[in-house]
This record gives structure tokens, C-alpha cells and sequence, in this order.
């Protein structure tokens, strides 16, 4: 009986320190400034508009690690063409094991965006014929 209890006491030990040494791990590469300019870098690479994020925020739970963006801003030209007053991200926790982010859930709260319809004129060759 008292083996079975230093077993079950050193595999416990053991998961403690797998974790406690993950937080760590995963909470030095997850700063703040690091979030923020790979956040603005891939957003702009996606989007072709200027971004702008006022703060970021990381937390580690059992879960798993959730990021909140506050004031997502994107421009076009000076022009503020989309606006989020927050947007919650779960990320993956396996990819961050090999320092890569890898996105799960997005929730986008208080969204607003501008949006501008291009008229052009159709002339009568550009107009679909009925088959």
C-alpha cells in the first residue's frame, strides 16, 4: 500500500511539474508587445488595410490560452473602415508546445464597418444573356 501511494504521488508530481513548467513557457512567449505586432502584421497582410490594436490581453487557464484584442482598428488611407471594441481568440494549446500560433474560436463583439457599393455602368455586352 505505501508503493502504491509514492507511485501515485511521483506520477502526480510529475504532471504538477509538466504544467506548472508549460504556464511558464507558454507565458514568456505570449507577451503582450509580441501579440500585438503579429496580430497587426497578419491582419495587415490579410486585410491590405492598416492596423492599429489599443492592448492586448493573454490569460492560461486549465482550458486553455484565450487572448482578448480591445479596440481593433483598421484604416484605409487615414480613413477608419472597421472598428471592434473587442474580439476574444482560443488558441490551440499543442501548436504553442513548438512556439506556433494556431487560432481554435473567434467571438468579435461590438463590431462596426464601413462599406462603400462601387457603381459602375453596365453596358449592354456585360449584362449575363439567359440560357
Amino acid at each position: 500500500m505505501k508503493k502504491t501511494g509514492i507511485i501515485v504521488g511521483i506520477i502526480l508530481g510529475i504532471i504538477l511539474i509538466t504544467f506548472v513548467s508549460f504556464y511558464f513557457m507558454v507565458k514568456s512567449f505570449l507577451t503582450e508587445e509580441r501579440i500585438t505586432k503579429f496580430s497587426e502584421r497578419k491582419i495587415e497582410e490579410a486585410t491590405g488595410l492598416n492596423a492599429q490594436i489599443e492592448r492586448v490581453s493573454p490569460s492560461i487557464s486549465l482550458t486553455g490560452v484565450n487572448i482578448v484584442v480591445y479596440d481593433l482598428k483598421l484604416y484605409r488611407e487615414k480613413r477608419e473602415v472597421v472598428f471592434s471594441k473587442k474580439i476574444e481568440l482560443g488558441l490551440k494549446i499543442i501548436p504553442l508546445i513548438f512556439k506556433r500560433i494556431e487560432i481554435g474560436k473567434v467571438s468579435v463583439i461590438e463590431p462596426e464597418f464601413e462599406y462603400r457599393i462601387k457603381r459602375e455602368k453596365i453596358t449592354k455586352k456585360q449584362k449575363a444573356k439567359p440560357k
